[in-house]
């Protein structure tokens, strides 16, 4: 499968990675570049570091209060190799950088490469976020990213190895590492051949066995991203309890492809029913049936259901479960996104969902196997509610 399926798959919502930006009423940022400096060619590229920072003070309604400065760095050019990133990476140990987001993903970085991280990591204590996806590190690479993770200074809290080819072999010091960061939050390890990795890693019933105990008391897990594994009912089954365990504050699990029928929709709908932190549920690419779609109907109006989006594309759904959804619909108070993409819903059930389409705010439907005439009863039955209406359906005659 090529990362653009991957990712197609994986997220519903393209998640937008954009430069945020502060906003302060009655405020003044003010912007200096502190060095701009351009480096040899390497390979005929050019590398353009610029530092910059904010004014560490902003004037707020009633006084002037300081604020931590914003420092970062960025790095303008492509496939940098080893020597590339090590002549980067060497400006970024001078004393003044107070770099907070370093991002050297696909720079052809190798495990030879990797031999300067130690050193980076060390000696730069203000270091957040270290971004080093689809870089071929391999073990070996790993390995000394860890020796700089060991680091009591290093204080990093954001870490991404996707698509980095390391093994299960790396991941027992990966692991040793990340037990001494008190204050780590995010790993990004999808799409490497780990064995009991996440997205995409082949992880199977047995492995849920493990990630339960993880689920079940790391309170600051909000993500769950298991799409692409097949976990089966059983894995699925294993995993609820964890689910529902009183320390699990999972806001988003993603289950895309991973061979659940309605006998696992029946544990997970038990999630649904009576987790109120619970916020958004991918089901994408699962054979549920009617029957699934049913059991997610009725447990979706249950007083404690909180659910917000539900992506059920390519669930095997027919027109039999339209009645259902209808009446979840104009009952539910809470969801505000339902993807029905790709199910043979037909003229008879869009007809079903036409009445309920108006009680929900947000709906995003294509690719329902039905007719001109039914979109055009979806059109005026939802107004300005309909943000998404794909007229890429599979459109047959236009008689009735």
């Amino acid at each position: 499968m090529s990362r653009e399926e991957t990712f197609k798959k994986a997220n519903p919502r393209k998640k937008q990675s954009t430069r945020q930006r502060k906003k302060f009423a009655g405020s003044h940022s003010i912007y200096k570049v502190k060095k701009l400096e351009t480096t040899q060619l390497l390979n005929n590229r050019r590398v353009i570091i610029i530092e910059y920072y904010e004014v560490p003070r902003v004037r707020v309604r009633g006084g002037e209060y300081p604020r931590v400065g914003t420092q970062g760095t960025m790095v303008c050019t492509n496939e940098l190799g080893d020597a590339g990133v090590h002549l980067v990476l060497q400006g970024l140990q001078s004393p003044t950088c107070k770099i907070q987001k370093l991002s050297l993903q696909n720079c052809c970085l190798t495990k030879t490469g990797c031999g300067v991280l130690p050193a980076v990591l060390r000696s730069m204590p203000t270091l957040r976020e270290l971004h080093l996806s689809d870089n071929p590190l391999e073990d070996a690479g790993l390995q000394l990213l860890c020796e700089g993770l060991l680091d009591p200074q290093c204080h990093l809290e954001k870490l991404q190895l996707e698509y980095c080819n390391p093994t299960a072999a790396s991941c027992e010091c990966l692991a040793s590492a990340l037990r001494t960061k008190q204050h780590f939050k995010e790993l990004a390890v999808s799409n490497n051949e780990i064995g009991e990795a996440l997205e995409n890693c082949g992880l199977t019933p047995a492995s849920c066995e493990d990630l339960r105990a993880v689920v079940a008391s790391k309170t600051s897990l909000r993500e769950l991203d298991l799409g692409d594994n097949k976990l089966g009912d059983q894995g699925i089954a294993v995993l609820c309890p964890s689910l529902l365990h009183p320390s699990c504050q999972i806001r988003v699990p993603w289950l895309w492809e991973c061979d659940v029928t309605a006998t696992g929709c029946r544990d997970l709908c038990r999630v649904v029913s009576a987790k109120e932190s619970l916020e958004e549920l991918s089901l994408v690419c699962n054979a549920l049936g009617d029957e699934g779609a049913r059991l997610l109907c009725e447990n979706l109006l249950e007083p404690r259901s909180r659910l917000q989006s539900l992506w059920v594309k390519s669930c095997n759904f027919t027109a039999a479960c339209c009645h259902h959804f209808g009446t979840m619909l104009t009952q539910n108070k809470h969801l505000v996104e339902l993807q029905l993409s790709n199910n043979k819903l037909g003229d008879s059930g869009v007809r079903e969902l036409c009445q309920a389409l108006q009680f929900i705010n947000s709906k995003w439907m294509k690719n329902l196997n039905v007719r001109q005439e039914s979109i055009k009863i979806l059109e005026e039955n939802t107004g300005n509610t309909l943000f998404e209406l794909g007229h890429s359906n599979f459109l047959q005659d236009t008689s009735m």
